[in-house]
């Protein structure tokens, strides 16, 4: 007697299967039915990068590398539409763009202009003088952003927020992943208008890589929450750690918080038992430290937390 199971109630027991089929079978498997289909190339096409070039949305779909730490492998596809007819009704294949990838990385600002396009915002407002506050809008995702899973990864970039080119204007409402991963540059140079604006989001896991700076935006301090049950930062030295979890230390957080830290400093024993309780003690939370063996130089300090793609 053979037995069946349906694939929409079981999607993880058929992508387990495919995972260990070779590719010709994989792109038989994709006619079975719409749920196959589904399943196929949602492992085939791995990876998402989300841009906009001249008012056009631009998709790269690609698979990483696991020979390589650089930021961006090749890619194997690029789809190209226009913005203004995509975000209130994407079409099929754009849907299946955002719905099939496993992890979709996206930098900051053009997050916040694919939202404010939809909400029919200035985008391009001025902000007032400096010092003044700014009221912040929290804004909705647009259908374009409907078809990404819970079990998604979804990756943010904010490079050098004290540039008008990436500061962000408008508190935005993420779609609803599992785990959210912030890449962080700036120099420190005083403050920036990002102080008002936040990432409101129900990410279990936070995974914040940052070079070595001791000042953070509101983004980055807001993008901690009470949601948040694994906190995992990437740094270039201890210090960098010590600042971000000063910011947080008094913000509500989960009852189950855990904390990881991966430092690029070459630390001694007896520096990594010194940092690792003084976190301890200021969170009241255990949290572990990885010192990565042979440090990291002073000319590629900041970019090496970006390229690192191992996980705990």
């Amino acid at each position: 007697m053979v037995s069946t199971f349906n694939i929409y109630d079981y999607p993880h027991i058929f992508a387990l299967v495919g995972k260990y089929c070779d590719n010709e079978t994989r792109f038989k498997l994709r006619f079975l039915c719409k749920a196959a289909r589904y399943e196929i190339n949602r492992n085939n096409d791995c990876h998402l990068l989300v841009t906009v070039v001249v008012n056009k949305l631009v998709l790269y779909s690609y698979k990483p590398d696991p020979d390589t730490r650089y930021l961006m492998p090749p890619m194997k596809h690029r789809l190209t539409r226009y913005l203004d007819k995509c975000l209130a009704s994407p079409t099929p294949k754009i849907r299946a763009a955002f719905g099939y990838p496993r992890l979709i990385k996206v930098p900051c600002e053009t997050l916040e202009f694919l939202y404010a396009s939809y909400g029919k915002l200035d985008y391009h407002r001025k902000l007032g003088k400096k010092g003044s506050k700014v009221k912040t809008v929290a804004l909705m995702p647009p259908p374009l952003l409907e078809p990404i899973r819970e079990d998604c990864i979804l990756e943010l970039s904010h490079f050098a927020p004290d540039e008008n080119c990436c500061q962000l204007h408008n508190s935005l409402l993420l779609p609803h992943v599992h785990e959210l991963r912030f890449q962080y540059w700036r120099e420190d140079r005083g403050g920036c208008t990002c102080a008002s604006v936040e990432l409101v989001h129900r990410a279990t896991i936070l995974r914040l890589s940052m070079n070595e700076t001791t000042y953070f935006c509101g983004v980055v301090a807001a993008a901690f929450g009470p949601t948040v049950e694994e906190l995992r930062l990437v740094v270039m030295t201890a210090e960098s750690a010590t600042a971000y979890l000063k910011t947080i230390k008094s913000k509500p957080r989960h009852t189950n918080l855990k904390v990881w830290v991966t430092c690029f400093e070459n630390l001694c024993s007896g520096g990594v038992k010194r940092f690792r309780n003084e976190w301890t003690n200021m969170l009241d939370v255990p949290v572990a430290l990885r010192v990565q063996e042979g440090g990291c130089s002073e000319a590629d300090g900041w970019a090496r937390p970006f390229l690192i793609t191992e996980d705990w």
